[in-house]
């Protein structure tokens, strides 16, 4: 048990450690990784007459899904690279998702002006429904990465 003890929180200090050690790094890396996805969004969402590679009926909302979940999942890293310890992430994921439907509505708007794409509720809606299964993962990953434990907790573990 007490080894079950000192290796979690060597585990748990190593990982905040190491992470606080590639600080500059980081945010640069989630920063430019957000803007760059972003600009190819946008891009492609100005192509004209573009295709989908598959003729499936409903490929085309999962792709807005997947698009908008890898969109949601480098926001919440990027927001998280510049975060204070201990923040909230309940409203950090709640501005994220306000943010992310706004950059679906206005990605879907930039369609509607472009020939032969065209906008939909239903596109925005999965853009949404990526968005936040995006977010989700991220902070999911974090948590189990951290043996459960939300950021801060400095490994300690409470026997009651």
């Amino acid at each position: 048990m007490l080894c079950r003890t000192i290796c979690s929180a060597a585990w748990t200090s190593g990982v905040d450690r190491m992470e606080r050690g590639a600080g500059r790094q980081a945010k640069a890396l989630w920063a430019s990784l957000l803007g760059t996805y972003l600009a190819l969004i946008f891009y492609l969402s100005t192509r004209p007459h573009l295709q989908a590679p598959v003729r499936w009926p409903l490929w085309d909302k999962l792709a807005h899904g997947i698009e908008y979940a890898l969109l949601g999942f480098l926001a919440w890293r990027a927001w998280g690279a510049f975060a204070r310890p201990g923040s909230r992430r309940a409203l950090r994921a709640v501005i994220l998702l306000a943010a992310g439907l706004a950059i679906g509505l206005f990605d879907e708007w930039v369609q509607s002006h472009v020939p032969g794409r065209e906008a939909s509720a239903l596109d925005w809606l999965c853009d949404g429904a990526g968005f936040a299964a995006g977010i989700g993962i991220a902070g999911l990953r974090r948590r189990t990465r951290m043996g459960g434990r939300p950021r801060g907790g400095g490994g300690r573990v409470r026997h009651e």
